[in-house]
């Protein structure tokens, strides 16, 4: 009686072994790779530029609605296009960009710490790093 759940080893010559494509070794480098996406996914922020500190000014122009920020703290992995220490909000007019605007008045009003963090690019603007993250900090 042949059990329908077991097998048997090929007899015909004629058919040759085939080994899985996916090998365990395989499957662990795969898994590595993707870990290794993972986090290196997760690190512009890291290699972007940051501030640490009170705002000192905080300035928006009405030709264009650029809303810029000076803070007291250093100016921390500018990005090479960041000539100089002010950063700007990427997009003044997103919901984002309207609270980050709103934080970061809260903060220079109540002189509240923020650390603020950059894109790593100078996509607002050409010689100032565009925001990423606004931290208002106690």
């Amino acid at each position: 009686m042949h059990n329908s759940l077991t097998t048997t080893p090929n007899t015909n010559p004629a058919v040759k072994s085939v080994k899985p494509f996916f090998t365990r070794k395989k499957t662990r480098l795969i898994s590595q790779l993707l870990a290794l996406v993972v986090v290196v996914s997760s690190l512009p922020a890291a290699y972007a530029g940051h501030a640490d500190g009170q705002i000192v000014a905080i300035r928006s122009r009405s030709s264009d609605g650029l809303v810029w920020i000076n803070v007291t703290g250093p100016r921390v992995n500018k990005p090479a296009c960041a000539l100089y220490d002010y950063m700007m909000i990427r997009d003044e007019n997103s919901e984002t960009g309207k609270k980050q605007f709103a934080m970061l008045l809260q903060a220079h009003a109540t002189g509240k710490r923020v650390v603020v963090y950059g894109t790593g690019n100078c996509s607002r603007w050409g010689d100032g790093e565009s925001i990423d993250t606004v931290e208002v900090v106690q």
